[in-house]
């Protein structure tokens, strides 16, 4: 029973606290706006720093981290849950290891890293309280201080440890879920049947009846069934020893949203940078690997049919898909149902939103991605087929056809940028957005972010024109100040130690640019400068 994607809230970075992290200042705290977020300060300042850092708590993979010390908390969330995240990493002093003969050794440098990992849930709080008092109060002891507050410990090293974590808790809950499925064995189906008849259900007994012959030996299956008829609310109604088992079918499904809503987070956060790197991970080169670009993989398991690993695998997203959006790996799953042995897809303007907005902006007739198998698993009694190898080629007006190595770099930044768009409706991390894009291409880029969480950085004004604040709050939400801090170490040795300073914008601040911003008297950057802000 999957939540609807189309209805589930955008996930958010909340707050990102710094402790210990390269030159940055112990303590730096920042909150962010749930929509804009522009960083601002000089070069050097630590901005791509951040930006990085933000993508890596976005995607929950700090491994690219693990010779650096660093001590970091921070939350993600929506409007139904939060999760907090504290993680370290810390050098021990290096230790001796024998090299082949006994008699020589070497001395390495060694690490111990750390991840605590806390959801907290406002529906799954609500529906606690609810049943306050009952048998659902007495939690197993490995699902922490409550079903609304998880603390799961776990290393912060591997790639998508936060996925591990909630396959950890999900795997808790259903060993519990079964347990207490006994509690269907226990039924005293007569009593049951006198309550609901007393209540006007008389058709309680037929239904149980059909069911236990359907369920036989399938305890899971007609719990499900049961709730689904919305029995189950009643049989906690009649008897406590119900109602765990339905609190924690509950729980499972609140667990499912949260592990479908972090999919997108770890398969498809990038840091889209100031040069051509993301554009060059995204098409198709002959001298890269197949798995360093986009790729999807549809699985064919026995009768049941072709089926998307994204679909089906929701506590592994990392196996999921990779950097590719949803709209072209269903278009994947489609065609594959259609035609097993299909070994190229081709999808144009028509078929993909992100393509036609390319087609426009670059006055062309028309544009079409191909997308080929790379690859074909046979094992277990089922088949893995994985698609990548994305390649663009456009029609001009005249007929001639150009292919995406050829385009202009202000073209490849902006394709590059609108596919990262369409591969995450969470967030975008754009580090120098404007770089080689005209002012109109721009425009289409800010409008195509949505209701998306959004990090931007520039050195060039021109972005700022397209920024709009409602009020001096908004303003608040919207700016970090990026700054390097000289002071003298505490040897007062006299020798300068310069740390990376990150914080929001003071409130004082905030009310004076805003109060200019409505005179409009000054473009934005120009404010800015006035200021003293950038």
């Amino acid at each position: 029973m999957s939540p609807d994607r189309a209805t589930r809230p955008l996930i958010k970075l909340l707050r990102l606290k710094v402790d210990r992290y390269r030159n940055v200042e112990p303590g730096t705290e920042l909150r962010f706006n749930a929509g804009l977020n522009v960083l601002l300060g000089k070069n050097g300042t630590g901005k791509t720093t951040l930006l990085s850092l933000i993508a890596c708590c976005f995607r929950g993979d700090f491994s690219r981290l693990r010779r650096e010390n660093f001590a970091l908390e921070y939350e993600l969330g929506n409007s139904d849950w939060t999760l907090t995240v504290a993680i370290r990493n810390d050098r021990r002093p290096r230790v001796s290891r024998p090299l082949r003969s006994r008699a020589f050794s070497h001395r390495v440098e060694a690490f111990e890293n750390f991840a605590s990992v806390i959801i907290k849930h406002r529906q799954l709080s609500g529906i606690y309280t609810l049943y306050a008092g009952t048998s659902v109060t007495r939690m197993p002891a490995d699902l922490g201080e409550g079903p609304f507050l998880i603390r799961l410990d776990t290393s912060c090293l591997e790639p998508s440890f936060i996925a591990d974590a909630i396959t950890k808790l999900a795997a808790s809950v259903e060993a519990y879920v079964e347990k207490s499925l006994s509690a269907l064995d226990r039924l005293d189906e007569s009593a049951v049947v006198e309550l609901f008849a007393h209540s006007g259900d008389h058709e309680y007994e037929k239904t149980v009846e059909y069911l236990e012959q359907k369920y036989i030996g399938d305890r899971r299956g007609l719990f499900a069934d049961l709730d689904r008829r919305g029995y189950v609310e009643k049989l906690a109604a009649i008897d406590t020893m119900f109602e765990p088992i339905l609190f924690f079918t509950k729980y499972m499904d609140h667990l499912v949203s949260l592990a479908i809503g972090l999919e997108t987070l770890i398969t498809n956060t990038v840091r889209f940078d100031e040069s051509l790197d993301v554009f060059q991970r995204v098409t198709y080169s002959a001298d890269r690997d197949w798995l360093a670009g986009p790729h999807c993989t549809v699985m064919s398991a026995g009768e049941g049919g072709p089926q998307s690993v994204d679909d089906s695998g929701v506590f592994r997203p990392t196996v999921a898909r990779t950097l590719i959006p949803r709209s072209i790996s269903r278009k994947v799953l489609q065609s594959v149902t259609q035609d097993p042995d299909l070994r190229e897809l081709r999808l144009d303007n028509t078929d993909l939103d992100f393509l036609a907005t390319v087609v426009r902006l670059f006055e062309f007739q028309q544009a079409e991605v191909r997308i080929e198998r790379t690859n074909k698993d046979v094992s277990g009694g089922g088949e893995a087929v994985t698609f990548g190898h994305l390649k663009f080629d456009f029609i001009r007006r005249d007929d001639s056809v150009i292919h995406h190595d050829r385009l202009s770099y202000g073209q490849k930044r902006l394709l590059a940028f609108l596919y990262c768009v369409e591969a995450n409706a969470h967030v975008v991390i754009a580090d120098e957005l404007v770089n080689g894009l005209h002012h109109g291409w721009i425009a289409a880029c800010m409008r195509s972010l949505g209701r998306r969480q959004v990090f931007l950085t520039s050195q060039n004004p021109l972005l700022f024109d397209y920024l709009q604040f409602e009020s001096a709050a908004a303003v608040a939400r919207s700016f970090i100040m990026c700054r390097v801090v000289r002071e003298s170490d505490e040897g007062n040795t006299g020798e300068l130690r310069e740390n990376m300073s990150w914080r929001n914008i003071e409130t004082r601040e905030a009310e004076t640019f805003f109060s200019a911003y409505r005179f409009g008297n000054q473009h934005v950057g120009a404010l800015l400068r006035t200021m003293g802000l950038w």
